[in-house]
């Protein structure tokens, strides 16, 4: 993935120099640099992930059960603010093996439930 990502920030980079005034090529451009940050970070997250796994023993992970790992859901997305950065984290030590399937479920329905709480925008000051 990261063969992707500079490629396409550099030539967004370049092209809003170049193409910058023109407000439709401007935006086809933007959305070039966003994929490629999101390519880039997406690397940066599984790099991440596979240096922590080698630092720790899976093993010595014991099964708590569906709701710890609901619980750590909850904590995760209260934390960072974000339910789509958890499901990536969550999504991520899946592929990874860290996590079990069932634990992962768990871990991705607390912040798509907690995201369904938030009440609507007109009710906020």
């Amino acid at each position: 993935m990261e063969s992707f990502a500079l490629p396409l920030i550099a030539s967004g980079g370049l092209g809003l120099i170049f193409l910058g005034n023109s407000e439709k090529y401007a935006n086809i451009i933007k959305l070039v640099v966003g994929f490629g940050f999101l390519f880039m970070g997406l690397d940066y997250m599984k790099v991440s992930m596979e240096v922590f796994t080698s630092t720790l023993d899976i093993n010595s992970i014991p099964d708590y059960g569906i709701l710890f790992y609901l619980v750590i859901g909850i904590l995760l997305t209260t934390i960072m603010q974000s339910s789509s950065a958890t499901i990536a984290i969550v999504l991520t030590a899946l592929n990874l093996e860290i996590l079990s399937f069932n634990s992962a479920v768990a871990m991705v329905i607390a912040p798509s439930k907690m995201s369904a709480l938030q009440p609507p925008s007109y009710l906020e000051l």
